[in-house]
């Protein structure tokens, strides 16, 4: 019928398909972001100054880094800032985060001090930029499973708090640690908005500030091994580290410089 039929313009075809796709990428790929990698963001979807997301950025830079800069592996701070962030940034937007954030801060035990300071400031800056009136802080050498049950339902639950610290849980017994287990499980925890701080200690002096992500886990790993090996079977000991120890941040040793101060109640 047609002598000289229309040419398929492939180029015309082209732009065609790509007007269509870009609006569709625009409303869905940053939904598609925030449901499934929390750790990824966009400049247009940042939260407002007054955002807990942003009031924890701007303090924990000015005080938290400038006060244990010296003491703090350097892949550490990158851990401590994407675990908590991973909450605060979708509690910023009214969203509910996936799980709770688990943060396992190992020391020295000759530096135990400076540890804690460090987990009682981390914690009470997470209080202030969710304007909690409190932070709750335990200490493993004076804890069991029965107060670490009650008082963290008693945190989350009945207080609404965002964060709560267990300091030295290698001085746990192995039944009281395992009670952590059901509170840091990543897909089925029942406070799914928590930043958990552990700590815990070894007494092997630390002094490397390069240490790689894959180090430290594996410091974290074998000190926690070691401490409840004799009363916690291998594979319950395993399925609890993997809850507690794929964010960890290590605190060196400093012998130059003076005790961090902080205000702390033990």
């Amino acid at each position: 019928l047609f002598k000289n039929p229309p040419k398929f313009n492939a180029r015309i075809y082209l732009w065609f398909i790509v007007i269509l796709i870009i609006p569709l990428l625009i409303v869905y790929l940053p939904r598609l972001f925030l449901s499934d990698h929390p750790h990824m963001w966009f400049k247009s979807l940042t939260p407002s100054e007054s955002s807990p997301w942003a009031k924890f950025a701007r303090l924990f830079e000015n005080n938290i880094k400038y006060k244990y800069h010296h003491i703090v592996a350097q892949n550490s701070w990158k851990v401590i800032t994407v675990a908590i962030d991973t909450i605060l940034y979708r509690t910023s937007f009214n969203q509910r985060p996936i799980g709770p954030s688990v943060i396992l801060f190992v020391g020295s035990e000759k530096n135990s001090h400076n540890v804690k300071c460090l987990l009682h400031d981390i914690s009470r800056l997470i209080s202030d930029v969710y304007s909690e009136h409190e932070s709750i802080m335990l200490f493993g050498s004076a804890t069991n499973l029965k107060e670490i049950n009650q008082k963290f339902e008693q945190t989350f639950e009945k207080y609404k708090l965002h964060s709560i610290a267990l300091d030295g849980i290698n001085r746990l017994k192995g039944a009281d640690a395992f009670s952590l287990h059901q509170f840091t499980d990543h897909q089925y925890a029942p406070f799914t908005e928590a930043i958990i701080l552990l700590s815990a200690y070894t007494s092997t002096p630390l002094s490397n500030p390069n240490l790689k992500l894959k180090e430290m886990e594996h410091i974290a790993n074998e000190l926690l091994e070691k401490s409840w090996i004799n009363t916690l079977s291998g594979d319950t000991i395993a399925s609890l580290l993997s809850r507690i120890t794929s964010s960890v941040a290590i605190v060196l040793d400093s012998d130059q410089f003076s005790p961090i101060n902080c205000s702390l109640n033990h």
